[in-house]
């Protein structure tokens, strides 16, 4: 699946990630910055509306309403993959600098070396006291390990 490149704006870091579409986006910047923290296709130039809290609730619904429709909690089921893979796509970096991050996650096939990788280049890029990206990692991880548990067959019933 195609995504965008998105940035996750906070006072710290420069943080990064992809998605396939802005409600994707919309939903991880609102939850993994509780509403707080800007989010920026930055394939397009266009704003998310990612900054919530500082709304009142009838206005943060009508945001909520225009990316996930009328039930976001559907959207978030529905969604489930696409919202993972993004928590799972955050770096540290800024935009010029995740062509190279992305070249080299696309390089390492051994899992255990792009963990390893990922975590240093986690280490060594984040400047704050702040964990966004080790914490929008476990979001994916956590998110991830529901769905493949739900896609688990289940055993069939033996009929006497």
């Amino acid at each position: 699946m195609k995504t965008m490149l998105y940035e996750f704006i906070t006072p710290s870091d420069p943080i990064t990630f992809r998605a396939s579409n802005n409600s994707i986006a919309f939903v991880v910047s609102v939850a993994l910055g509780q509403g707080k923290a800007g989010c920026q296709n930055r394939d397009t130039g266009e704003n998310v509306d990612s900054l919530t809290a500082f709304f009142p609730e009838e206005v943060r619904e009508e945001i909520y309403r225009r990316y996930c429709g009328d039930d976001a909690q559907s959207f978030v089921i529905e969604h489930a993959q696409e919202i993972a893979d993004a928590y799972k796509s955050f770096a540290y970096g800024s935009v010029s600098e995740r062509r190279t991050y992305d070249a080299a996650i696309a390089a390492i096939t051994d899992p255990e070396k792009l963990e390893e990788f990922k975590t240093v280049h986690e280490d060594q890029n984040r400047t704050s006291m702040s964990r966004w990206v080790a914490f929008a990692w476990k979001q994916g991880e956590a998110l991830q390990r529901k769905i493949d548990s739900e896609k688990q067959v289940q055993p069939k019933n033996n009929q006497l």
